[in-house]
């Protein structure tokens, strides 16, 4: 136990050290560091998402991780949840952003049919995108109006509203929003009459409906998720069971318990690893892919 400590404990300050050396001189070197450690990937996706993903909050979810393995190692006397805990810190931070990305993203498309309606309410009366943005953005809310008041903005800078609608459109990514931009876009040249406000509305509405089918999807398989929590608490309770239960037959054949034993231990490690594994692939195949919309 002492030696796997003391393993980690030198990774993790060889690590940490490295964080300390002038960035001018040993750029290079803590560039391949942070590839090795993962972070530079961690990092891109956090950018992505418009957070400022440091490596000092790269490190401490991953001792955290570490830390929890080492504290069931000790109580359990079983170095392979040691092992584990790296393991599992390595996956963490990632972990965390993937279930960050999909709120956010769940939360955005959710929330835009509501703001695209305000939009169109205003369009008949001001005629142009550009006046219609201004009226209606302070009765906007939720997650999708800063890409509105980006949109406005960009707007005012003079550029083309054919321009600024693609730059919107492709930080939605939903391929039905692209063809209600597009009739946006023409509504805006020709102008926002009777006929070209009923066909934006429409293009609305079908969002709509496949928001609320998503809606639906999201449930069902949210459903099909928490199966997991009930079935990896069994397993763990059965092997728990058996273990008490060859405890006493210890106490009077005199035999030792198998989850004491080294295959017992790496079979305990191996199993925990497996559940969080599983957990990973619950998300993975039991969540909506809200990126291919």
């Amino acid at each position: 136990m002492i030696t796997v400590i003391s393993v980690i404990a030198v990774i993790i300050l060889t690590y940490g050290s490295s964080l300390l050396l002038p960035k001018n001189k040993d750029k290079e070197r803590s560039e391949r560091l942070s590839a090795a450690f993962g972070f530079a990937s961690v990092k891109n996706q956090a950018t992505e998402l418009g957070l400022k993903f440091q490596q000092k909050h790269y490190i401490f979810l991953m001792l955290i991780s570490i830390s929890i393995g080492l504290i069931i190692a000790y109580i359990t006397d079983n170095i392979m949840f040691a092992v584990v805990g790296m393991v599992i810190g390595f996956f963490v931070p990632r972990l965390v952003l993937s279930k960050l990305k999909y709120s956010r993203r769940k939360a955005m498309l959710f929330n835009l049919p509501t703001n695209v309606r305000l939009l169109v309410s205003k369009m008949r009366d001001c005629k142009s995108l550009q006046k219609s943005l201004e009226m209606s953005l302070p009765l906007m809310s939720g997650i999708t109006k800063p890409l509105f008041e980006d949109l406005y903005s960009t707007l005012l800078l003079g550029v083309d509203p054919r321009t600024a609608l693609t730059q919107l459109s492709a930080k939605v990514q939903f391929r039905k929003f692209d063809d209600l931009c597009e009739k946006i876009i023409v509504g805006n040249t020709d102008g926002f009459h009777m006929k070209s406000i009923k066909s934006i509305k429409e293009s609305n509405n079908e969002i709509k409906t496949d928001i609320r089918l998503l809606q639906t999807i999201d449930i069902e398989n949210k459903t099909q998720r928490n199966k997991m929590f009930i079935l990896f608490p069994a397993g763990w309770g059965i092997i728990f069971i058996f273990a008490y239960l060859e405890k006493n037959m210890e106490s009077v054949g005199g035999s030792s318990v198998s989850l004491l034993t080294t295959p017992g231990k790496i079979l305990a490690g191996t199993l925990l690893l497996v559940t969080f594994f599983a957990y990973l692939g619950r998300d993975k195949y039991l969540r909506l892919d809200l990126d291919s919309l």
